[in-house]
């Protein structure tokens, strides 16, 4: 349905200038299914979601959020929406035209009233459910605790107070098998002239298995290096990375992919949201490495080999690392305290400016005199 709705579109556009929208789109589905049966096996309302995403997709192009709408292909990632009617029944998931139930794994248990899944079935060939609920999310108890996070390759975080998370690096230990299956894959296909032989469905199904198991062993490590950050500290800075400039870097584009930076960040975002906790970014631009948390002395030189440095000017011996840590918590409580001040300055100066405008309203009126 996405992929032809989206050709129709194209092609009216062309042709008229105008594209069909929701509405239309919808009643042209249901003329569809007068001549096309099979549509009727399929959960109607997941059929309207597809255009739906459809929609979604042009108002982001549109907004530019996101580039024009491509077609899907099967060899991708695919996935249907199910917007209500779902229940989960003795390790079963019911839903429209699966009444008897699809058996599947529940890895927690579902409390609450579910809203809507979506069904995904990746390249490997594995399917999952996801169910969207509403929960509502205890917040931690407040403390003083703040902390500046440096992120690197060779450790994946270091904070101000030193302590390190370990970067595990899931692809680099995946590398040797994903270029042997990469290499078999290549010349299989360079052999044969069945394209879709089953020998080589095989092959790509495994080489996409072993991507999937590096994403979600990164994705674990990040899940729970970022709640033990929230957990411990009410308060983290970090600096704004450009990681799309970083990975123009040849030379450790590899490595920046591999330690999942922006989801790093990403997941800070959304869990200090939830729990009562504040992420504060710096300037991506602030010498962070370079100055010297004691004397704040910048040392131009220093390069990205150099992981320890003596201060010229103090004579501190840092680590790089740690000392970005210290300096990245200095300035994010420095400018976190430029905004509050500022804040408040304003605020109080509007107050007394509200406050004499009122005592002038109050001398400048006319005094009234009784007729007696």
């Amino acid at each position: 349905m996405y992929n032809y709705f989206l050709a129709r579109r194209k092609k009216e556009y062309l042709t008229t200038g105008r594209s069909n929208n929701f509405v239309r789109d919808c009643k042209e589905l249901t003329e569809l299914k007068k001549g096309l049966v099979w549509l009727k096996e399929v959960n109607s309302q997941s059929l309207q979601q597809a255009i739906k995403n459809l929609d979604a997709a042009y108002g982001n192009f549109f907004e530019k959020r996101a580039k024009f709408p491509k077609f899907k292909n099967e060899h991708d990632k695919q996935s249907f929406r199910v917007p209500q009617n779902i229940r989960l029944v003795e390790g079963r998931l019911v839903i429209p035209k699966f009444l008897e139930g699809i058996k599947c794994k529940v890895h927690r248990p579902v409390n609450e009233e579910i809203s809507f899944a979506t069904i995904t079935k990746n390249k490997s060939g594995q399917y999952y459910c996801t169910l969207m609920v509403e929960k509502e999310i205890k917040q931690h108890k407040k403390t003083k605790r703040e902390i500046g996070i440096d992120l690197g390759i060779k450790t994946l975080v270091v904070d101000s107070d030193g302590k390190e998370y370990e970067n595990i690096r899931p692809f680099k230990s995946l590398k040797n098998k994903i270029k042997r299956t990469q290499r078999k894959l290549s010349k299989r296909r360079h052999k044969t002239t069945n394209k879709k032989s089953k020998r080589i469905e095989k092959l790509r199904r495994k080489l996409a298995g072993l991507h999937q198991k590096a994403k979600d062993v990164r994705n674990n490590h990040l899940h729970q290096t970022t709640r033990r950050l929230i957990d411990e500290n009410q308060v983290i800075y970090l600096e704004s990375l450009t990681v799309k400039n970083m990975m123009k870097n040849h030379c450790l584009a590899g490595a920046i992919s591999d330690c999942g930076w922006c989801e790093l960040t990403r997941q800070l975002e959304y869990k200090a949201a939830w729990h009562g906790g504040t992420i504060v970014k710096i300037d991506r631009f602030f010498p962070s490495s370079k100055t010297c948390s004691d004397c704040y002395f910048i040392k131009q030189d220093l390069a990205l080999k150099d992981r320890e440095w003596d201060c010229p000017e103090c004579g501190v011996h840092h680590d790089r690392d740690v000392n970005a840590a210290k300096m990245i918590l200095l300035q994010g409580k420095k400018t976190a305290t430029v905004g509050t001040t500022e804040s408040k300055a304003r605020r109080l100066r509007n107050k007394t400016e509200g406050t004499i405008s009122r005592l002038r309203m109050k001398r400048e009126a006319p005094t009234s005199l009784g007729s007696g």
